[in-house]
């Protein structure tokens, strides 16, 4: 009888999650965080947020696809094993709870540190505005200054010519 499966062809993503298992599998992740836990001497457990870490992927993108990720998780635990362990699980989410805090903690660091950036920069750009504003009512100012201190020199004329009459009270 010929064997019933059909071989499906992997996407180059399914791949990287692939040779990702194997990596983790073998003990030889390349992912930096994965291997400072191996050289404390801690477990790497095979799960899809491990994976998704090795391979360079959000764990997230596995959800998209429903046939790669069926795929990848028939090859993490095959369809018997999974669930059988309670401890295992907790553990597992255990994990993954602390890595997903590790990563929000990233994420509003970098979002604390763009949000202070911006804030000196509008500091900055305000000052600069300020300085241009100040720069032009000054060039305004003594254009005004100049066109009174002219029509002063015109009126002392007219006064010395003695076409005025000048004003006493």
């Amino acid at each position: 009888m010929a064997d019933a499966r059909v071989e499906v062809e992997q996407s180059p993503q399914e791949r990287r999650f692939f040779e990702a298992i194997d990596r983790i599998l073998a003990g030889k992740p390349l992912e930096k965080t994965l291997k400072d836990s191996l050289r404390r001497g801690e477990a790497v457990a095979l799960n899809v947020t491990n994976a998704a870490l090795e391979a360079g992927f959000a764990r997230t993108y596995l959800y998209k696809n429903r046939d790669a990720m069926e795929r990848v998780w028939a090859r993490i635990a095959p369809p018997q094993s999974r669930g059988s362990d309670k401890d295992a699980t907790i553990r597992e989410l255990r994990d993954s709870n602390a890595m997903l805090l590790a990563e929000r903690n990233l994420a509003i660091d970098a979002a604390r540190r763009c949000m202070q950036e911006t804030i000196r920069a509008n500091e900055n750009n305000s000052e600069k505005k300020a300085k241009a504003r100040l720069s032009r009512e000054n060039a305004r100012l003594q254009a005004r200054i100049a066109d009174l201190e002219g029509e002063v020199a015109s009126l002392r004329a007219k006064m010395r010519s003695g076409n005025v009459i000048p004003f006493r009270p």
